[in-house]
């Protein structure tokens, strides 16, 4: 079942109850539910560890069976992605467009529990004082990248080698509007693992439980 609020202006002070919009039947229980952050899509994982996703008005875009059950679920902060965790410890992302597999880590011994995607969201604002853009803080917490040789004869009279001055890795930052995010994931051990953008990880915390 899919259930909306209204809510009157502040000024009736008046809250309307829950309205039913429409009420369909599944083959199968569904135990996990997650709304897309930035479109109508909803994904749901049902009691025979299938994924679902479906527009509000339950039109279904695609089905997967990852193979094993799932234990928690998760969307990228855009809403262009979602994260998987299953019983056996292994974090899988998919493409919303069409359900594709992007990328399967092995990153915890134990089912993983719970997920969250954090996003970076810090804007300041530019020299005019009236638009915001994004900045790049990821060099507090990170080295900078090395660099790489540009490929020779791609330019008339290009040697192949980086001028010391020529600093493209900031220049491509700088021109990036794509913000900064971590993928955390927890198991039922304690576990929590850290990944950027859930592809590379970063870090992990271990719980050390005390056992008699």
């Amino acid at each position: 079942c899919l259930l909306s609020l209204d809510m009157e202006t502040d000024e009736s002070c008046r809250v309307l109850p829950f309205q039913l919009q429409f009420d369909k039947p599944l083959a199968s229980q569904v135990k996990i539910a997650e709304w897309n952050p930035e479109k109508d899509l909803l994904a749901m994982v049902s009691d025979d560890s299938k994924i679902l996703l479906h527009r509000f008005n339950w039109q279904r875009l695609w089905t997967i069976t990852p193979g094993r059950c799932v234990s928690s679920l998760c969307w990228r902060p855009d809403g262009k992605a979602i994260a998987v965790g299953l019983d056996d410890g292994t974090l899988s992302l998919y493409d919303v467009e069409n359900g594709k597999l992007l990328r399967s880590l092995k990153s915890h011994c134990a089912a993983i529990i719970c997920l969250n995607w954090e996003e970076d969201s810090h804007v300041i604002p530019d020299d005019r004082c009236h638009t915001s853009k994004y900045e790049d803080r990821t060099s507090r917490f990170f080295p900078p990248a090395p660099k790489v040789p540009r490929m020779p004869g791609l330019v008339s009279g290009d040697n192949g080698f980086m001028d010391d001055g020529d600093d493209s890795f900031e220049e491509l930052s700088n021109s990036s509007h794509q913000r900064f995010n971590v993928l955390c994931s927890g198991d039922k051990d304690g576990n929590i693992c850290f990944s950027i953008f859930g592809i590379f990880p970063i870090g992990k915390t271990v719980s050390h439980c005390l056992r008699g």
